[in-house]
């Protein structure tokens, strides 16, 4: 078997799962001069300690190559620089992000404990790979890349490197093979002694792991330096720094916008923002750090806890939204993903905010932007009139959709907007239904929510409030 040398472990979640059993497969198949090492962390600014994160690198005489874990299913679309699957998830710069951690890993590989050579054996071009699951259809629509192109599936990508293996002046001169596995357990001896010295900051943020990130943003839970060492979430959106000024300005004011959103919410459910700064080559949003994990990342555990817990539930999701519709700010993009729970589910956050509509903006985003969202939350009125007209209620319809899916533990309200609209706002049934006194209130409240005529939606959220609080009191009480 190959070697696997070990860095940190990868993000909770699907992503993190088809990374580790990538890592499994690359080390099941390949020979053992072959070095797979997993989650590497490459600093891409000595000043700040800003860093890149690479899912894995695989290592032979000859081989250096970057490959990044996608996991989409059934397919994926190439663009010229961004990735497309089901349900409108997009990565955006997908291939020149990748491209740059190839040349920040050649530069640190021309440094020790590397050996200095200018033999290929030593020092080979990095290439860098996209690896999506056997099952995944790779559907090609930037015409260049049909005659070669870096996004492979995981079988492929085997393939290549048993074929590499094959040809025996790669694997016939072992002591090449140990110096590169030596040299490599000498860095990540180094990297592990940084952090362990405090030493891998991101600006005066000491990192203690990587999290998830989507769109090419990175996000680290993070402690504070002293006297007030108290933990927080950073999460950094990464800007070319060789490009002009006014791009780079042009850039930040664009992906600030959630955070400047955010910055007058002050609120025990939201994620809020409690500052930010710039490095060389990112801008980087300071958040309250709170240790919990997505809704939909946490069925399992929502199918355990009583109806009146997800009323409760709930009925926290709607006090912050509406505290937010207070402050003149609009989600718009509500759903299972933008709620993070604890362990004991009696807590709450709410996340992701970058389509927000900010009523102290004079700008909002474009209609293409807004479809970016997964369909089966964007509001009928979106649909209909290609822009949102009154956010409050499309963030009704959005919260009547995650409080169905509380109910019935993840399942769908319906397949997608357009679908719902075709059917005339046909909702499916109840299938785990409560006899719970005024449970019936629920469910037409709920389908009051979901209709698709919005000034029929219950509006302020105090009155959606309200209701569920009747509800518990009679049960409580």
């Amino acid at each position: 078997m190959a070697e696997l040398l070990k860095y940190s472990d990868p993000s909770p979640g699907s992503g993190g799962e088809f990374e580790k059993k990538c890592f499994q497969t690359l080390r099941d198949k390949l020979p053992k001069s072959f070095l797979i090492a997993t989650n590497v962390p490459i600093v891409r600014n000595m000043a700040t300690g800003a860093f890149y994160e690479c899912d894995a690198i695989v290592v032979a005489p000859g081989v250096c190559d970057i490959l990044e874990m996608k996991s989409f299913i059934p397919y994926v679309e190439v663009y010229e620089d961004s990735l497309k699957g089901i349900n409108e998830f997009y990565i955006d710069r997908a291939l020149s992000v990748l491209d740059s951690k190839g040349k920040v890993l050649k530069s640190r590989r021309e440094h020790p404990p590397f050996p200095k050579s200018n033999s290929e054996a030593h020092t080979p071009w990095i290439q860098t790979f996209v690896i999506v699951p056997d099952e995944c259809e790779i559907k090609i629509k930037y015409e260049p890349y049909k005659k070669k192109c870096n996004i492979k599936k995981i079988s492929e990508i085997i393939l290549h490197y048993t074929e590499l293996a094959s040809n025996k002046p790669l694997v016939s001169n072992m002591s090449h093979s140990t110096e590169l596995l030596n040299a490599w357990k000498k860095f990540h001896d180094m990297a592990c002694s940084d952090i362990q010295k405090n030493n891998l900051h991101l600006g005066r943020y000491l990192i203690k792991r990587r999290l998830g990130g989507e769109n090419n943003t990175y996000e680290y839970k993070a402690t504070d330096v002293p006297p007030c060492p108290v933990d927080v979430h950073l999460k950094e959106y990464p800007f070319d720094s060789l490009a002009s000024a006014e791009s780079i300005q042009k850039n930040l004011k664009k992906i600030s916008k959630e955070m400047k959103s955010l910055r007058h919410i002050r609120h025990q459910h939201v994620a809020c923002v409690v500052g930010h700064f710039q490095t060389g080559s990112s801008l980087v949003q300071v958040s309250d750090w709170f240790d919990g994990k997505s809704i939909e990342d946490f069925w399992s555990a929502i199918k355990e806890i009583t109806t009146m817990q997800k009323l409760d539930l709930f009925l926290k999701i709607v006090q912050a939204l509406h505290f937010c519709h207070t402050k003149g700010v609009f989600h718009r993009a509500l759903s299972a993903k933008t709620v993070l729970v604890n362990e004991n589910i009696d807590d709450l956050r709410l996340i992701g905010f970058e389509f927000a509509k900010d009523l102290n903006f004079t700008t909002t985003l474009a209609d293409s932007d807004l479809f970016r969202r997964d369909p089966r939350i964007i509001p009928p009125e979106d649909i209909r009139r290609s822009g949102t007209i009154e956010p409050r209620l499309s963030d009704v319809f959005q919260a009547g959709i995650l409080f169905y899916r509380l109910l019935e533990n993840g399942s769908w309200p319906f397949e997608d907007t357009i679908s719902y609209c075709e059917s005339n706002g046909k909702v499916n049934p109840f299938c785990i239904s409560d006899k719970q006194p005024g449970m019936d209130v629920i469910y037409k409240l709920i389908n009051n929510m979901l209709s698709i005529v919005p000034r029929s939606r219950p509006y302020p959220l105090e009155q959606v409030a309200g209701t569920i609080q009747k509800v518990l009191s009679k049960y409580y009480s």
